[in-house]
């Protein structure tokens, strides 16, 4: 269900930028610290926006995705460790015969 909001998303930006190219002869002034550019199309601020953007999301979403890996193998690794505690204690279980659990109700 991920993919189809990112879809959404990109599409939506998509017509955004298109918008933007529709408007280019638009120009505009950044202020970046002590730095200014002036007469800036507003279309190449608007796509490298959508880029800082992109690249934001993919390395916020790789370090969540690393952490769900290491959560996961952790959590695998308690399962195995249950999974044989669990079979060492059916193993010390005494074996019970079906013929004793008739004849305990009789």
């Amino acid at each position: 269900m991920w993919i189809f909001r990112w879809i959404i998303i990109f599409i939506f930006i998509v017509l955004i930028i298109w918008f933007a190219i529709e408007n280019a002869d638009q120009k505009v002034t950044i202020k970046l610290f002590k730095y200014v550019f002036t007469d800036v199309p507003l279309v190449l601020v608007m796509f490298e926006s959508f880029i800082l953007g992109v690249i934001v999301w993919f390395l916020v979403s790789l370090f969540q995705n690393l952490k769900l890996k290491v959560q996961l193998k952790s959590i695998k690794n308690i399962n195995t460790q249950l999974e044989k505690e669990l079979k060492e204690m059916k193993d010390t279980l005494p074996e019970q015969n079906d013929d004793n659990i008739i004849e305990e109700e009789n």
